[in-house]
């Protein structure tokens, strides 16, 4: 494997990871009712998640530019999340559209620089395809749950708007999760 490949099996095996704990942190804002330990958990587990990410991309950026471009996309996703936290009211559901945008397109640069990366292979380039569309799908009908939240009218719902979009986010990002790992083993042969 040479020294290109190797830098980017590097950090997408900590962008594997980092998907693996944001999966955990959409899990436990289901369970932030139980208490502020779950709801720091929540937070701290989001963050790491989106830190380690950074890295991830920060290495593998040296395999290919393509990588550079999702770690632009990756630290603008934690800065609209900062800013998320510190506003309240429209300012916040508006904000969470913009990172799911923003996570989308990270997600695809990825998905595309690594496929370009594994040259010709056939099972990861329809692995890509699939799970851009679904990540696209998800990540359309998250920020959709989200503009609905802004409704007067929906407003009582927004709490569980907010939910319907972090799950749909998680279950786009367990396929994308599945694309990493095959992509990252046809990296390494």
């Amino acid at each position: 494997m040479g020294e290109t490949r190797s830098a980017a099996v590097k950090g997408l095996r900590l962008v594997f990871i980092a998907q693996i704990l944001y999966v955990v942190s959409v899990v436990l804002v289901c369970l932030t009712a139980l208490g502020p330990v779950v709801t720091i958990l929540y937070v701290a587990t989001d963050v790491i998640s989106l830190a380690l990410t950074a890295v991830g991309l920060s290495v593998a950026m040296r395999a290919d530019s393509g990588y550079r471009v999702a770690l632009f996309f990756a630290l603008s996703v934690l800065v609209c999340d900062i800013l998320t936290a510190i506003t309240g009211s429209w300012i916040f559901l508006l904000l969470r559209a913009i990172s799911l945008i923003l996570s989308y397109m990270g997600m695809a640069y990825v998905c595309d620089t690594t496929t370009r990366l594994c040259k010709g292979e056939r099972e990861v380039a329809k692995l890509e395809e699939s799970a851009r569309k679904l990540y696209l799908g998800c990540t359309a009908i998250a920020v959709l749950c989200q503009g609905l939240s802004m409704v007067t009218a929906l407003s009582d719902m927004g709490g569980f708007m907010n939910l319907v979009s972090r799950f749909l986010q998680a279950v786009g990002t367990i396929y994308y999760i599945y694309f990493l790992h095959v992509g990252r083993d046809k990296l390494i042969r």
